[in-house]
């Protein structure tokens, strides 16, 4: 089973908060979730394709599963699974849930954008193929 990360990876990433997540009030914090579903269900594709079988396991979290199955539809995307996290999105929870997962689904190869979330993954045996959507995103535009 091929694995693959979601954000930076099949899609572009979601747009960045204006300042950190704790220093802002709640209207921003709910302005920025709304940013932030709008793009799940209509980011934009990348150019790397999928090897069949395949898994997506994401950091994002669980609440947007929704808007992820429509976006994976509307992008003609049919893996096996899709896993999105049930903790808080910290660097570190993120590295154990998709190592947990990877091993879970048997994923031989995992694509992932994050470099230090990839050197992790690798130190617990995970195969991992770093990649940089951006710079194809780019490549495209030239």
């Amino acid at each position: 089973m091929i694995g693959y990360d979601l954000d930076g990876t099949l899609c572009n990433k979601p747009p960045k908060r204006d300042k950190p997540y704790f220093k802002q009030n709640g209207e921003e914090r709910a302005a920025y979730d709304e940013e932030k579903l709008h793009h799940y269900v209509n980011a934009k594709r990348t150019k790397l394709i999928p090897v069949q079988p395949f898994v997506i396991i994401t950091g994002r979290s669980a609440k947007y599963l929704q808007p992820t199955l429509r976006w994976l539809e509307k992008n003609d995307l049919h893996p096996e699974a899709v896993v999105l996290m049930e903790t808080s999105r910290t660097r570190e929870n993120m590295i154990a849930h998709k190592v947990d997962q990877c091993k879970n689904y048997q994923v031989i190869q995992y694509y992932e954008d994050d470099e230090k979330i990839a050197k992790a993954m690798t130190s617990e045996g995970i195969t991992v193929i770093l990649v940089n959507m951006e710079e194809v995103e780019n490549e495209s535009n030239s």
